[in-house]
């Protein structure tokens, strides 16, 4: 998510599977080709960021593992001139599963999904 937050979508597809989904809250990306299309569609005036807690991992077997975690979201439309941007409370704070594959030496997210416990009015 980090890649995410910082517009670095080349970087952030080396930790996902080409063909897995990313459940969002918006809808469904779908591989490597939907995280593209999502990058291109991503306004340039919102600044995103992602805090993630509390990780839990459930090991399934050697090549198949589960991540759970709390996240937080911060999101706002940059409309103010100074640096750090402002902004009035998190967007949203749920928690995400991950589910992670070992494929050529490399784990990678082939099913990311979000659970919306809070979200901003």
């Amino acid at each position: 998510m980090a890649h995410f937050d910082q517009r670095e979508f080349d970087a952030m597809e080396a930790y996902l599977d080409p063909d897995g989904t990313w459940l969002r809250a918006d809808g469904a990306v779908d591989g490597i080709a939907g995280l593209r299309e999502l990058a291109k569609a991503m306004p340039a005036d919102i600044r995103v960021r992602h805090v993630l807690s509390n990780f839990r991992m459930t090991r399934r077997d050697a090549s198949h593992v589960t991540v759970r975690s709390y996240v937080t979201v911060y999101r706002e439309q940059s409309n103010c001139d100074t640096s750090p941007a402002c902004f009035s409370a998190p967007h949203l704070v749920g928690r995400y599963t991950d589910e992670l594959v070992l494929t050529d030496g490399a784990w990678r997210i082939t099913h990311k999904s979000v659970i919306r416990d809070f979200v901003r009015d």
